[in-house]
C-alpha cells in the first residue's frame, strides 16, 4: 500500500495533509502527464463536516485509471509514495497525481 500525501487542503478528507478515507481512484485513463490525472475521490469542504477528530491514514489502496503510469498495475498504484496536488481545489478537475510517470 502506498504513503499517500495530499497537498488538497479543500478536500473534505485531508487532515494534515493525508487522506482520512481507507481508498482513492485516481483518473485520467489516457493521461500522458500529471496535470491531465485527478483524485476522482475530492470532495470539496463545506463547512459542515470536518476529519479533524479523525486519525489520518497514512498509507491507503490507490486505485488508478491511469494506464500510462509506470505505478499502474491492474488499475492498483504500486509506488511506494504518492502525492495528491492541488492545494486550491475547487473542484476534482484541479487536482492531480503528481507521482505520475509515463511509460516510455
Amino acid at each position: 500500500m502506498p504513503s499517500l500525501i495530499c497537498g488538497v487542503k479543500s478536500c473534505n478528507y485531508n487532515n494534515e495533509n493525508c487522506c482520512c478515507i481507507s481508498s482513492i481512484d485516481v483518473s485520467g485513463e489516457r493521461a500522458t502527464e500529471s496535470e491531465a490525472t485527478c483524485c476522482s475521490s475530492f470532495c470539496e469542504k463545506d463547512g459542515s463536516f470536518t476529519n479533524a477528530a479523525v486519525v489520518p491514514n497514512y498509507e491507503v489502496d490507490i486505485k488508478c485509471k491511469a494506464e500510462n503510469c509506470v505505478y499502474n498495475e491492474d488499475c492498483i498504484c504500486h509506488a511506494s509514495g504518492v502525492e495528491i496536488a492541488g492545494n486550491r481545489a475547487e473542484c476534482r478537475e484541479e487536482t492531480a497525481c503528481a507521482t505520475f510517470c509515463c511509460e516510455q
